[in-house]
């Protein structure tokens, strides 16, 4: 009888352990761990302001359902500094953004022949094919001081991989919510036939027509599965303002 009383607690005990969002198995590989302190959704993403070890720390990942107190995971993460995020009007000193944030890292494994999150199956077609009809000849985009035109880009891509870049640009096209993120193209004027047009992924939303002054990572001969293939990318950008009279 006292061994079945036991057991009873102890089960109890787990139940409403996990019932408060609190987790102590162990962090899967490669993965980190925090507790929400505070959460707000803006622009299709979650902000979370999460306890990692005894760090308070700010992460963004595609909108899920959390709440204070629950306890979420992340393994793909960029760290920005200086984030200005327009659909908050908020400025964050330092901000990571999470592409797989979850609170089940155990059972999100996906098959190999699962489609990401937001990609048309094979045979939909691709929405960045032919972003931009043509190039836009009346364009002309002063370059952003200590960046790159987008020709420069393509024509240094090579020593500029794994590097950050930053590109001074008018949005010609915008998707949301494919593979997790907003993909924007921007122009500049620049570049020939083959190399006017820049694919950017952000966590930012913008209107057709926004001129936009980007930073982020550049990335080449990237191959995201199903017919996206990219020469030249920026990954994970952030919005730069330019200070005053530049």
């Amino acid at each position: 009888m006292f061994k079945n009383k036991m057991v009873l607690i102890a089960l109890l005990s787990i139940a409403l352990f996990y019932a408060c969002g609190k987790d102590e198995r162990p962090v899967p590989e490669g993965y980190t761990r925090g507790v929400v302190i505070e959460t707000m959704n803006s622009g299709g993403y979650t902000y979370m302001l999460l306890n990692q070890d005894g760090d308070e720390v700010w992460i963004a990942a595609n909108q899920i359902e959390v709440k204070k107190d629950d306890t979420v995971y992340y393994s793909k993460a960029m760290e920005m500094k200086d984030f200005h995020s327009n659909t908050m009007n908020r400025d964050f000193k330092k901000i990571i953004f999470a592409d797989d944030c979850t609170k089940n890292p155990w059972g999100n494994e996906k098959t190999q022949n699962q489609n990401p999150k937001g990609m048309p199956p094979m045979g939909k077609g691709n929405p960045h094919e032919n972003m931009s009809n043509e190039k836009q000849t009346d364009l002309k985009i002063e370059p952003i001081k200590n960046g790159f035109t987008i020709e420069q880009i393509y024509k240094q891509k090579n020593s500029l991989a794994g590097k950050p870049v930053r590109v001074k640009g008018k949005v010609v096209k915008f998707n949301s919510q494919i593979l997790g993120k907003n993909w924007v193209h921007i122009q500049d004027g620049t570049g020939s036939a083959q190399d006017f047009d820049l694919p950017v992924t952000t966590m930012e939303t913008f209107n057709v027509g926004d001129v936009v002054t980007f930073e982020g990572v550049l990335a080449i001969d990237k191959d995201f599965g199903s017919g996206y293939k990219f020469s030249v990318i920026i990954e994970n950008a952030i919005v730069v303002r330019e200070p005053a009279g530049i």
